[in-house]
């Protein structure tokens, strides 16, 4: 998703922030450079599959915790349940959602209905660690 988000911002500043639980759980591991500060920038998070939003509200705590989260922030996503778009509205400031498609629910286990046949992180980091 970035390389084609990129070419539509003029010389965006990029960070790289990783973000991991255990499926069925609320215990989120964030990773998160400590660069320079992000206090005047625009905060745009890409999320391919949006599941529960644990993940995804843990980075905007966190950005609101560092003071970036003064000003609006945006997450683009290709995929996410009903429940964590609502769940992300509702505890967020400012928060704009963009999702290309919205599954039918996700299942307390974590997993989205219609599965997307296997968790996009789980396949990204599997690959790494292996």
């Amino acid at each position: 998703m970035w390389p084609t988000v990129n070419r539509y911002y003029r010389g965006p500043r990029t960070e790289f922030i990783t973000a991991s639980k255990l499926k069925g759980t609320q215990q989120v591991k964030l990773s998160w450079p400590l660069g320079p500060s992000l206090e005047r920038a625009a905060l745009l998070l890409l999320d391919p599959v949006i599941a529960s939003g644990d993940t995804v509200l843990a980075i905007c705590r966190e950005a609101e915790r560092r003071s970036i989260g003064d000003r609006s922030i945006t997450v683009l996503s290709c995929y996410a349940s009903p429940e964590a778009v609502s769940r992300l509205l509702n505890e967020t400031a400012d928060t704009r959602i963009v999702v290309a498609a919205l599954a039918e629910t996700v299942l307390p286990s974590g997993w989205l209905v219609p599965p997307t046949h296997g968790d996009m992180g789980d396949k990204l980091f599997r690959s790494v660690e292996q």
